[in-house]
């Protein structure tokens, strides 16, 4: 008996997304910057969207990014990612 083994792959085209980053600390800050870099929209979620440290974060996104209270942000947002502390 013969064991024939067949594998598949399916090309699947990737899209940009608009991705939800609650929370701008380190994890926040580290994955929205390389979110952005992989063609995504990114909008932060930030108790205080224009304090000058969170508008630094906007500023070095690749593409399209902004800040805005978490309330806001989600209804806008294709993927939601939670980086807040953990308590």
């Amino acid at each position: 008996m013969k064991l024939l083994l067949v594998s598949y792959v399916f090309a699947v085209q990737a899209s940009a997304e608009t991705i939800a980053v609650i929370g701008t600390g380190n994890v926040g800050g580290a994955l929205g910057p390389r979110f952005s870099e992989l063609g995504h929209d990114i909008i932060y979620g930030s108790r205080q969207p224009m304090r000058v440290d969170v508008q630094d974060l906007v500023g070095r996104a690749h593409g399209n990014a902004k800040a805005m209270l978490p309330t806001e942000e989600v209804v806008n947002a294709d993927v939601v990612v939670m980086a807040t502390k953990w308590l």
